[in-house]
């Protein structure tokens, strides 16, 4: 009888985490994410885990929203730092499948930038006796800037450009043009407001991801810590940071 009352209670609380981890059920580990402190960071842990060591199931992560929930708990008030560690590492181990996928706003950027930066200031820790050294957590954030750049930051600049050489050569407007012109865009609800705050953020994405990219390129000589800063990174980012 003690045993079917502990099974009908299991059924009740749902499948644990470890079911969950068998199974590869990456949707509900997802969801865990929103759960208990505990159950929290064991789901994060093992969808980090998923993201390091399996594309497919890294790429399940992605589709599955995976990316969102992870910023979205990194910024959660009253987490511990193991489970902001564990996040943003599972951050940088999804983040090839995520930009690849689909184009990243400088707003999310920024929030991806933040949870990398995060990852090169922190210590060692061992959540559930797990160590996820500072050398861990310094590579991961390398491979995450190398792939933000590369797919994000780089191509945001390009666009901002090609936006900034267009205005530079468009023709000055009569003054009746620019006053209907002027009307029109303030029916719009605001465009050249969003235009120039888009703007703003990919000028502080890019500062942001020079930072961190001169910071690990620091770390390397300093902490003899060997980290892949490559893929030419650095003489891409020393270009845009004269220019």
């Amino acid at each position: 009888k003690k045993e079917k009352d502990r099974g009908k209670k299991k059924a009740v609380e749902g499948p644990t985490i470890e079911l969950l981890v068998e199974n590869q059920d990456v949707f509900s580990l997802i969801c865990m994410l929103r759960a208990s402190n505990e159950k929290r960071l064991q789901a994060a842990m093992a969808l980090m885990t998923f993201a390091k060591n399996d594309q497919a199931l890294s790429n399940e992560i992605r589709s599955s929203g995976g990316m969102h929930s992870f910023l979205t708990l990194f910024r959660t008030r009253g987490v511990t730092r193991e489970l902001q560690v564990v996040t943003s590492m599972a951050v940088a181990y999804t983040l090839p499948s995520f930009v690849a996928s689909s184009q990243t706003s400088p707003s999310v950027g920024l929030k991806i930038m933040e949870c990398l930066g995060f990852l090169v200031a922190s210590n060692t820790v061992s959540p559930n006796g797990v160590i996820i050294s500072r050398g861990d957590m310094c590579q991961a954030a390398s491979v995450g800037i190398n792939v933000l750049w590369a797919h994000a930051v780089q191509p945001l600049i390009t666009m901002e450009k090609v936006k900034t050489d267009s205005r530079i050569s468009r023709p000055a407007l009569k003054p009746s043009q620019s006053l209907r012109f002027g009307r029109i865009r303030s029916r719009g609800g605001g465009g050249v407001f969003d235009q120039s705050h888009e703007s703003i953020e990919i000028k502080e994405l890019l500062e942001h991801a020079v930072t961190l990219v001169a910071h690990l390129a620091k770390i390397t000589q300093t902490e003899q810590l060997r980290i892949d800063v490559g893929y030419g990174i650095v003489e891409q980012v020393c270009e845009v940071d004269e220019a």
